[in-house]
Order: structure tokens, then sequence, then C-alpha cells
């Protein structure tokens, strides 16, 4: 069943869609949990980027999208890779990104946070633009 999913969906979506809902999360959560004053740099961000993913899911691009198909099982592979190491990273510099929230960070640590805001960015930008090269 999961398979059948997986070729009409496609990976892109599939960890586009897990951004998305760990987002709704965060900003569900950060209602009830406020942070310290100084981090809205990293709300900013993380709104933004769910405006765009939102933008993205009700966009006609993902709607009547239609993946490629890739005949070539290890080019398969590699696009598999690809977008699974960079997921993977963004995922990561997301998971500092809402933790940094939460506790203390000196002011030398915002540089890196600023970072890791780009590169969550990036992996977005790379799923949603990839996602037709399925």
């Amino acid at each position: 069943m999961f398979e059948n999913f997986r070729k009409q969906i496609g990976i892109n979506d599939i960890w586009l869609s897990v951004f998305m809902i760990i987002l709704l999360v965060h900003i569900a959560v950060g209602m009830f949990l406020p942070a310290d004053s100084g981090k809205e740099p990293i709300d900013v961000v993380t709104r933004t980027a769910t405006a765009v993913l939102a933008g993205y899911f009700v966009s006609k691009n993902f709607v009547t999208q239609q993946p490629s198909p890739i005949e070539d099982e290890a080019q398969r592979a590699r696009h598999n890779f690809q977008t699974n190491i960079v997921a993977a990273t963004g995922l990561f510099a997301l998971g500092i990104l809402l933790t940094a929230r939460y506790v203390h960070i000196s002011a030398m640590s915002m540089t890196a946070i600023s970072q890791l805001r780009d590169i969550f960015i990036a992996s977005v930008a790379f799923l949603m633009g990839t996602s037709k090269g399925q």
C-alpha cells in the first residue's frame, strides 16, 4: 500500500509534507509557549517557510503534477539518495532552529542560527524545485 502511495506522491512531496507538519506543530506550540525575546528571527523563518509550503500544496503545480518516469534504476537510486540527504540536512537544520527557540543562546550563536536558517530554506527550495523529476 505504501509503495503505491509513494509512486503517486513522490519522495520530494513526502518530505515537504513532513516539514509542513513539523512547522504547523511548532506554530501551534509557540502560541502556548512563548519564546524569550530576541527569538523573532527564528519565528519569522518558520512562519515564512510554512506559508511557502502551504502555497506549494495549494498551487496548480502540485495538483497537476505527474512525476516523470525515471527508467534507469541507478538514476532513480541516485535521485532518491540525493533527495534523502538534502531532506535530512534540512530536517537537522530545522530541528536545531526549533530547539534554539526555547533555549538561551549567545549572540555569537546567532550567526550559526542564520546559517541553519539558510540551509533549511535551501532544502525546502530544492525539494520543491526537483519534485517533478522523481
